[in-house]
């Protein structure tokens, strides 16, 4: 499974586990300056975050955890301007994203890279090791987030984007588990 579906998995066993979430973007008392939301969440401001960053870099020691928090402070500093803090928080996205990814081809997971689903125009561009990785994948399952319990025949949702929308809208709640009767019942590398 690909890390952004990874991601996507775990918003739906978010949405599932704690409902809509519409939380402020920071404290009403810290609401002010760039620095004072930075301080208050515990990291370098946006100015010395990028320094920081780029001194790691220019010494030769680029590394995720710099990489990360300057792309946090920006989305930080820009607090009171939505369009701003969207943008910066895609890029933290996708900064963490890139982290994964990497840690999954230190790991050897690179063949979990492989896009999926297979498709004729994909299959078309893999390597036979990628191909062959993604043909002998586990086929997807359903697994309980409470007690582990895991369903290897249950039919399998036709559309998990949708599947997560209606939880999400609450127009669906997710399946009873058989073990443990929990509502924790979820699709596994779907």
């Amino acid at each position: 499974m690909s890390v952004i579906e990874d991601v996507l998995l775990e918003r739906g066993r978010q949405d599932v586990k704690w409902g809509q979430q519409n939380h402020p973007d920071i404290a009403q008392h810290e609401a002010g300056s760039s620095y004072a939301r930075c301080a208050y969440a515990g990291i370098f401001e946006e100015r010395q975050a990028k320094a920081h960053c780029r001194d790691e870099h220019d010494f030769g020691r680029p590394n995720w955890t710099v990489i990360l928090i300057e792309e946090v402070s920006e989305a930080i500093s820009s607090i009171g301007d939505d369009d701003e803090l969207e943008k910066e928080l895609i890029q933290v996205a996708a900064v963490a994203v890139q982290w994964v990814e990497c840690i999954r081809r230190r790991s050897g997971a690179a063949k979990m890279q492989v896009i999926l689903p297979l498709t004729p125009q994909n299959a078309e561009e893999l390597e036979d090791e990628e191909l062959e990785a993604v043909l002998l994948a586990s086929p997807p399952y359903w697994r309980c987030d409470e007690c582990g319990h895991e369903d290897r025949n249950k039919p399998m949702p036709p559309d998990r984007a949708v599947f997560y929308a209606r939880i999400s809208m609450g127009a669906r709640r997710t399946p009873q588990c058989p073990r443990c009767g929990s509502y924790s019942f979820l699709p596994v590398g779907h």
